[in-house]
């Protein structure tokens, strides 16, 4: 996935490799909890929109900008056609959630110096 996000910038302002390894893992646990829900919840939609806007306003901090079309495109099938599936679609968000959570793990253990990656 081809991302921008703005963890880099978040890490440089933080600055301690404590704080950046705890902002990562966080980070990453609420995507990774978004898209487990999601994925549990196929069938609600009105619990799907819940979890598509907690996850757009994650995606919106990190500016992962493809994730975010997705949850408004995805939003916006809900509101306009609650009774149609997104299987498709939300398996796409998921996989992607998934990458960028894996993405911000690495790169919040690669700051401290002699860690792996």
């Amino acid at each position: 996935m081809a991302a921008t996000y703005r963890l880099p910038e978040i890490m440089r302002e933080l600055g301690d490799d404590a704080e950046i390894e705890a902002l990562g893992g966080q980070i990453a646990d609420d995507l990774a909890n978004c898209a487990k829900r999601l994925r549990a919840d196929d069938s609600a939609p009105g619990k799907q929109h819940e979890i598509l806007h907690e996850l757009r306003g994650v995606a919106l901090t990190l500016r992962a900008e493809r994730l975010v079309t997705l949850c408004r495109e995805a939003e916006a099938a809900l509101t306009h056609a609650p009774d149609t599936g997104m299987d498709d679609l939300a398996a796409h968000i998921c996989y992607l959630t998934d990458m960028l959570a894996a993405s911000v793990r690495a790169e919040t253990s690669r700051s401290r110096p002699g860690r792996p990656a």
